[in-house]
């Protein structure tokens, strides 16, 4: 197993709060980011996706600048050329929803675990096949109204296994263990 080393990277930032009405990472610092994770020898970026790609089964949930599959396409050759691989990440932790835009009230819900499911299968595809997806899953403790322990290691499982059906491992920050 090749240990990875790498950077992480936010293609939107509209975890915290919707405060960005376009991507908020710009061409030049990406292709910046990537000379310098190749000089620096790196070998992973984890993307910090969002709603910064589009995704045709919930448009309703990514920028209007959001990058499409052509463009993550092209993206992803330029990293391979330069030997780095991308982990996309999507934050399905209730602190980190703002990117759901709409469904941010519905983590937990009837709503929310088709869309999971959707988004995580779509990610896999759009990312050509990523080895790992990365769920988030931290801060999940600062909001005063949160998922009960058994809620939250419940929908964590259901995540985990919605990438696993992809092919693809999950990765999560290590907040709620």
């Amino acid at each position: 197993m090749e240990k990875i080393w790498g950077v992480f990277v936010f293609l939107s930032t509209n975890q915290y709060q919707s405060i960005s009405k376009n991507l908020t990472l710009e061409d030049d610092f990406w292709d910046y980011i990537l000379d310098e994770a190749e000089k620096a020898k790196m070998n992973t970026i984890i993307l910090d996706v969002g709603d910064g790609v589009v995704f045709n089964s919930h448009p309703e949930i990514s920028l209007p600048d959001a990058w499409t599959r052509e463009r993550v396409h092209k993206e992803i050759e330029k990293c391979r050329a330069k030997g780095i691989k991308i982990i996309p990440k999507l934050n399905f932790s209730h602190y980190h929803s703002y990117w759901m835009h709409d469904y941010r009230g519905s983590v937990s819900t009837k709503k929310y675990y088709p869309l999971c499911s959707d988004l995580i299968k779509e990610l896999y595809e759009i990312f050509e096949g990523p080895e790992y997806i990365h769920l988030g899953m931290d801060e999940e403790e600062y909001l005063p109204v949160k998922r009960s322990t058994e809620l939250l290691i419940h929908d964590t499982k259901f995540l985990i296994d919605e990438v696993n059906k992809t092919g693809a491992k999950a990765c999560i920050w290590c907040d709620i263990l």
